[in-house]
């Protein structure tokens, strides 16, 4: 069995989560602070909070403990990215194992720098693309980019991502993942804006090829791969 923890019962962690569950080899836990959530999920398999009218798994459960933490293989953190930090630096303390963990909020430390270079674990990875809550949970197939080491990428996929209709493309440049993300958010605003305003598919690809090609610029201003600009986490996640 795939030891799975979702750092996170909101909209897109609870989403997460049922998609893992349906591979049949992997547990999952969600870990939450909200001790309603936590109530909710394990009494009546729903997570009313954020979808009322959506049951969960029978196999999903939820707790508000570090301890589970303790005997984790994958923890997958779907938290604010300002408490990604501090939060991890207690999972630290509730495990001797070193477990994948992976990062899927999109923003940067307090101090400017990636968010998976202040995780204090040796096997980090990022996961990022155009994934909404809504479809996620519903079951669309959805795809992300996975920023990480090889072997850890291929274990995610061939191990975790069985019959859950995700899909991944892969970079070994994880702050490229990082960066495509904190710039994906402002571009989609720019080109959703201009989009409202001229309702012209001439000016919303003028404005579309511009953000790409200044993407890929900040790209090599960060010393990433440009080329990471041609996963799901760059263009395939600006629209």
């Amino acid at each position: 069995m795939n030891n799975i923890i979702i750092a996170g019962a909101g909209t897109f962690g609870t989403a997460v989560a049922e998609r893992l569950s349906w591979n049949a080899k992997n547990r999952v836990t969600l870990h939450t602070i909200e001790k309603d959530v936590e109530k909710d999920i394990n009494e009546h398999h729903q997570n009313r909070k954020y979808f009322p009218t959506r049951f969960l798994s029978r196999y999903l459960t939820a707790t508000s403990s570090f301890s589970v933490f303790k005997e984790a293989d994958v923890i997958m953190l779907v938290i604010p990215s300002k408490a990604i930090v501090p939060f991890s630096e207690e999972i630290r303390k509730n495990t001797d194992k070193e477990p994948l963990i992976v990062n899927l909020a999109k923003g940067m430390s307090d101090d400017g720098a990636f968010i998976t270079e202040n995780i204090p674990f040796s096997r980090t990875a990022s996961m990022k693309g155009p994934s909404f809550a809504i479809e996620t949970i519903n079951g669309f197939p959805t795809s992300f980019t996975f920023g990480g080491q090889r072997s850890d990428y291929e274990y995610f996929k061939k191990e975790v991502l069985t019959d859950t209709q995700f899909s991944l493309d892969y970079s070994s440049d994880v702050r490229a993942v990082e960066l495509m993300s904190i710039l994906k958010n402002m571009y989609a605003i720019a080109i959703g804006l201009v989009s409202g305003k001229f309702n012209s598919p001439n000016v919303d690809f003028l404005v579309y090829t511009k953000a790409v090609n200044e993407m890929r610029g900040f790209l090599r201003i960060f010393g990433c791969e440009s080329d990471t600009i041609f996963r799901y986490c760059g263009i395939g996640d600006l629209g």
